[in-house]
Order: structure tokens, then sequence, then C-alpha cells
């Protein structure tokens, strides 16, 4: 279920970097002209999970990840006992696996063609903002999950930031994955106005995704059990 959780997760968020408009209660995400060339994720906990995954899988588009207090790509490998246990909570009788094996099986992936290749990188960046100049608004994430967000756990709504300079300039966009008990419906906007990504997006004229997600507790729709 994780894996097929992951895969669907990130056809979404694909959906949403292209920025493309939603009709509900929360307002559009409207069209900025992002330049979508140079992609670049991040993550805490398990959003930093989520980011690894999304870079290495799409590394092509993706050029870059900030990953913090998260686990190495592929680190499960589609088995749930392994994500929680070895990745998640690791101790002597259920450790992590191990790097050479998890970059076996990435080559393997690559020379498959699941994944994209893992020669694709992005070069330095400018220092951060003093302060913040652009805004931050609600769209709707209903439209981009054909059986509805809540069939993976993705909320009604979620954020987005967009520099004063992106609103007469074209800018790249980053997605921004909240981790574990950080999502709107538990702690407010407190993830996505005081993390830092938005001074650091007016620095680097960065529109900011934040996708927020809602816990659920029983049966997935594959059959699986889903606790969070």
């Amino acid at each position: 279920m994780f894996a097929t959780w992951r895969r669907e997760a990130i056809r979404v968020v694909l959906s949403l970097l292209l920025l493309t408009g939603a009709a509900h209660a929360a307002p559009r995400l409207a069209g900025q002209d992002a330049d979508v060339s140079a992609l670049t994720v991040s993550g805490l906990s398990s959003g930093g999970h989520m980011a690894v995954q999304f870079h290495v899988a799409h590394s092509a588009s993706v050029k870059g990840a900030g990953v913090l207090a998260a686990g190495p790509y592929y680190c499960a490998g589609g088995n749930e006992w392994t994500a929680y246990f070895n990745c998640m909570t690791p101790r002597a009788f259920t450790p992590l696996p191990a790097l050479s094996k998890l970059q076996a099986a990435t080559g393997s992936l690559e020379k498959a063609g699941r994944i994209d290749s893992t020669k694709h990188f992005m070069g330095a960046f400018p220092p951060v903002s003093a302060t913040e100049t652009g805004t931050l608004t609600d769209f709707d994430q209903r439209e981009f999950v054909n059986d509805g967000p809540h069939s993976i756990s993705l909320a009604d709504a979620g954020y987005v930031y967009v520099p004063a300079a992106c609103r007469t300039e074209r800018c790249h966009v980053h997605a921004a994955f909240h981790g574990c008990r950080q999502y709107a419906g538990l702690v407010g906007t407190a993830f996505v106005r005081d993390a830092g990504y938005n001074r650091w997006a007016d620095a680097h004229r960065l529109i900011v995704l934040y996708p927020q997600t809602l816990a659920r507790n029983g049966w997935a729709f594959d059959g699986s059990f889903v606790f969070i």
C-alpha cells in the first residue's frame, strides 16, 4: 500500500506543480506562468521521505531536494513493515537497510526506466531574504485526484506562497512537504508560515506549494490498513 500511495501522491503533486486551476470553496490555484523546468522539493520527517522519493524518481524534472530527518531513497522497498520499523523507527533487530542494497535497487529501477537518471543536479543559491514580500493563500486540491483527495489522505485544500516578484516575473516552483502531525487540520498555518520557506522563496523567486494531508485510520481503498 505504501508504494501505491507513493506513486499516486507523486502523480498528484506533479499535477499541482503544473499550477492548473480548480473550482470549489477554497480559491482556485490560478496559473502563475511558472517555469517548471527546474522544480525543487523539500520536506521534514515523513515529508522528507516524500521529498527523497519524489526527487530521485523524477530527477530529470526535480533539480534539487532539501531533506530533514528522513531516510534514503527506496528505503521501504514497498513493504509497510520495513517502512515503519526499519526506516521510521530503526532498532538493533530492525536496522536501516544497507545503503549498498538501496543503491543497487535504485540502479535497477533506473535501468528499467521506472525512474529518471540519477545524474541530474542543481547549483548554489543566493541568501535568504530578511522579510516576506508575497502572499500566502489556500487553494483547492480536490480536482487533482479522480477519486477525491481523501482517497490518498490529501485534504480538500492546500497552500501556495507567491513572492511579489513572481506577480510580474516568471518564477520556478518548489514543493514543501510537511511531516507527520504537521498538517493544517492539526497545526493550522504554523508550518506554512513559520517553517522559513517563504523568505527563502523571496530570495530565489520561487512559488512554494504546500500540499496538505489529513489523518486517516482504517481500511484503505486497496484493502490495506492505514494508520497515521
